[in-house]
C-alpha cells in the first residue's frame, strides 16, 4: 500500500510526507500502518476472554468491551466515507484540523459514548468479524479511492487524512487496551511517531515543547477527542 512517491522518500531516509508538507497529512504508508493496526486489534479481540471483555480500562465507565467496540466501529465508518465521495474540496486541512473541530463539539464525548455503546451491542464476535474480516476489503476500498475527498464526522477531509484519523485512535486507544488487559500487541513504533506528529501539529511546535516540559497546561487543547 506505498506509493512509488513514498517509496522514493522512504528510501532518501526521510519521513513520507505528503506533498502539501503537513507532518498530519495522511500518506499511504499510513494506510499501511492502519491495516496493521487494525489486525493487531483483531488478534486481540479473538484472544480475549470473558473476564478480559469485562475488564475495567482507565476511561472512565468502559471496559474494554465499549473501548473494543469504538475502534471496531471505525472500519465500518471507514467504509462509509469511502462510498460518500464528495465533490467539495476539504474543509478539514489534515488530521490535526479534524481532532482540532472534535475538540470544540459541545457534546463530543458524550456522543462518542453513545455510539460505543451503540457498536458494543453487535456482540464480541461481530466485533471481532469487523477487524479480521471487513478491514481488508475496507483498506482496499480505500487503497483504490486514495485521491478521494469524503464526508467526516468533522466536515470533508481528504482520505488520506481521514485514514490517519483512524491510525491515531487505534493507536492511541492500543495504549489504553495494554494498562487494562495482558498481551496486547505494542503499537508499532512508525504508528506512534505518526500520532505524535499530528499532536505536534495540532498544538504547534513551540506550544507542544512547552506543553511537554510543563510550561504550558494548554486546557484548550488536549485531551484529544479520540
Amino acid at each position: 500500500m506505498t506509493s512509488q512517491q513514498d517509496r522514493a522518500t522512504q528510501g532518501s531516509g526521510a519521513s513520507a510526507l505528503p506533498v502539501r508538507g503537513s507532518r498530519a497529512g495522511g500518506t499511504t504508508a499510513d494506510l499501511a500502518l492502519l491495516a496493521e493496526n487494525w489486525a493487531s486489534w483483531a488478534g486481540l479481540g479473538a484472544g480475549l476472554d470473558d473476564a478480559g471483555w469485562r475488564s475495567p480500562t482507565r476511561l472512565p465507565g468502559w471496559t474494554m468491551t465499549e473501548l473494543y467496540a469504538h475502534v471496531a466501529r471505525g472500519v465500518g465508518v471507514l467504509g462509509t466515507a469511502v462510498d460518500g465521495r464528495s465533490d467539495s474540496p476539504p474543509s478539514r486541512t489534515d488530521a490535526a484540523d479534524y481532532f482540532r473541530y472534535l475538540r470544540g463539539l459541545p457534546h463530543g464525548p458524550s456522543m462518542v459514548d453513545s455510539a460505543a455503546r451503540a457498536a458494543a451491542e453487535a456482540g464480541r464476535t461481530e466485533l471481532v468479524g469487523w477487524f479480521a474480516e471487513d478491514a481488508p476489503v475496507v483498506l482496499e476500498r480505500t487503497q483504490a479511492a486514495w485521491d478521494s475527498v469524503v464526508a467526516s464526522p468533522a466536515g470533508d477531509i481528504a482520505l488520506g487524512d481521514y485514514v490517519l484519523t483512524r491510525l491515531v485512535e487505534g493507536t492511541v486507544h492500543l495504549l489504553d487496551a495494554a494498562s487494562a488487559v495482558d498481551r496486547v500487541p505494542e503499537p508499532a513504533a512508525e504508528a506512534l511517531a505518526r500520532t505524535a506528529d499530528v499532536l505536534v501539529v495540532l498544538a504547534g511546535p513551540a506550544r507542544f515543547v512547552e506543553l511537554a516540559t510543563g510550561r504550558d497546561a494548554g486546557p484548550e487543547l488536549f485531551p484529544v477527542l479520540t
